[in-house]
């Protein structure tokens, strides 16, 4: 989830112009929030039925160059795209959609994709999956013992995820590339 690697990037030490939130996911909050989206932040919490106001608010102030997906029914997320540039939660494009990204979805979508059981769920069942085509295989073909069955995001899960990183950075494991092609064409990632 690039939400989740863009949220990351965005926690840190608070400063006089931003407030680290702990209880919205840790996200390193502007001090001032657009007003299109200081009501989602009133109650402490983004609840889906907000988030997906708020993408509905930039949609529609955005105008045509945004197209809405269906609602995921196991969520609630919406995706949405567009060709043009929006930019990340603080550092938004001056793009029509990217002015209508900061006054009305930024902070809401972030701290949304951080906080919603549904959405850390889904977060956690793709890193197990990522963890049983790949993780699995590194460890063990390095004498790590991993038991059988699908494993649980648990402290024993975040210590294998660590393992593999340390494996990653001798070069004793070497994750796939996810756009190489088995066919040997390099129009088959890409069309």
């Amino acid at each position: 989830m690039p939400t989740l690697l863009l949220a990351a990037l965005l926690v840190g030490c608070g400063n006089e112009s931003t407030k680290v939130r702990a209880d919205l996911g840790g996200v390193q909050l502007p001090a001032s929030l657009p007003e299109g989206q200081r009501a989602a932040f009133e109650d402490g919490k983004v609840t889906t039925a907000e988030y997906q106001d708020s993408v509905h608010r930039f949609a529609e102030c955005s105008g045509s160059v945004i197209a809405l997906e269906p609602q995921d029914p196991a969520t609630g997320a919406i995706m949405y795209s567009t060709t043009v540039s929006i930019g990340t939660p603080g550092a938004e494009t001056d793009t029509v959609p990217g002015r209508c990204y900061r006054e009305y979805l930024s902070w809401v979508e972030l701290v949304w994709d951080m906080t919603d059981p549904a959405m850390l769920h889904q977060g956690q069942e793709a890193t197990i999956d990522d963890f049983e085509s790949y993780g699995r295989e590194c460890l063990t073909s390095n004498g790590v013992a991993v038991p059988a069955g699908r494993p649980t995001f648990d402290a024993q899960f975040s210590r294998w995820e660590q393992q593999i990183s340390d494996l990653e950075a001798k070069g004793l494991c070497v994750r796939p590339n996810p756009l190489a092609s088995t066919t040997g064409s390099t129009d088959a990632a890409t069309s």
